[in-house]
């Protein structure tokens, strides 16, 4: 598809350069046609004046002169042709290349639309086909308990649960990606936001008894209280995750030089070298082979926080050896 529009547009490019190229061809020929013109008159009104007898002129003079004339023209018509031949092969390749630089963003910006749909159509296959199988086994059972059919609702709740946070974290990213979600810039307390986020993930730590220490300065900066939240609830509930029960998260805040500098610890399995460069990629996510602990999720959560960094003007990196744990590090400016 984008072949053949490169080429279209490529063809537009040498027919709007041939058009100017001719008009001026015809402006340059006629310019230089009538001041040879204009010599020719000059040459003759000096014969004329200067040689009382004009018989002993040989008319052969005259031919010669229509002739340099004659000749002069159509020299000036095969430079044209070939500096016109000469702009055409070059606005040709020109063209293809401008061509090429113009429809790249939009080529890109197709494919990954095209990703994105095929990676949601593949991530909520699964759920969807989870609830189907345990549907269609239970219409088939011909007796069925109440323990049974509990037992496969509940199932079918959680499978409506990843739905819906899948759902919900694709409307969140696309918001950001496309610049749909407004952002409230005020002047917030990150302390007390990230206490808040804290309270949130609290719960699934305690369920996992994973002990998570907590040491939060007062600092303040100027961002969107509600996305800061989910950015700090993204990387605790990460860590909490990724951490084997029993284990521990540390979160810490401080102020260095300009920036508010938030870091997540854990001590789960970490992340190789080759998975980091690539962890803040939408729907990436890290081989478990290695690991025991096994985590469900979509791969949306990092690109979400990379995406509400860039839009508070941070930065977030990640430090991280295998057996070793990982930490998160976000700089946001302060106020």
């Amino acid at each position: 598809m984008f072949k053949s529009a490169r080429i279209k547009i490529t063809a537009w490019y040498l027919l709007a350069i041939l058009v100017i190229s001719f008009i001026f061809s015809i402006a340059i020929y006629r310019t230089v046609a009538s001041d040879l013109n204009a010599r020719y008159e000059n040459i003759e009104n000096y014969i004329r004046n200067n040689v009382r007898d004009m018989k002993k002129i040989p008319p052969v003079l005259k031919d010669i002169l229509q002739n340099d004339l004659r000749t002069a023209k159509q020299r000036v018509v095969i430079m044209l042709l070939f500096a016109n031949g000469a702009i055409i092969i070059i606005s040709a390749f020109v063209g293809y290349f401008l061509a090429g630089r113009t429809l790249r963003p939009i080529e890109e910006m197709v494919e990954e639309q095209n990703r994105f749909i095929t990676d949601a159509s593949h991530e909520l296959r699964t759920p969807l086909a989870a609830l189907k199988t345990s549907t269609e086994v239970a219409l088939r059972g011909r007796k069925m308990s109440g323990a049974d059919a509990r037992k496969i609702l509940e199932e079918n709740l959680e499978d409506i649960d990843k739905l819906e946070l899948l759902s919900g974290r694709l409307l969140h990213l696309a918001q950001y990606q496309k610049g749909e979600r407004v952002l409230a810039f005020e002047r917030i307390d990150l302390g007390s936001t990230i206490n808040i986020s804290y309270k949130k993930i609290l719960p699934l730590a305690n369920k996992r008894k994973i002990k998570i220490d907590l040491d939060v300065r007062d600092n303040y900066i100027e961002a969107d209280r509600v996305s800061i939240e989910e950015l700090i609830l993204i990387l605790l509930d990460n860590a909490v995750k990724y951490t084997p029960e029993g284990g521990s998260v540390s979160l810490s805040s401080m102020v260095e030089g300009r920036n508010a500098v938030i870091r997540i610890s854990d001590s789960g399995p970490g992340i190789s070298s080759r998975d980091i460069p690539h962890i803040f990629d939408r729907f990436y996510r890290v081989d478990q082979s290695r690991s025991k602990v096994r985590v469900s999720g979509f791969g949306l959560g990092l690109s979400i926080v990379k995406r509400i960094v860039e839009l508070h003007q941070g930065s977030v990196n990640v430090s991280s050896e295998i057996g070793h744990g990982s930490t998160f590090i976000v700089k946001l400016p302060t106020a």
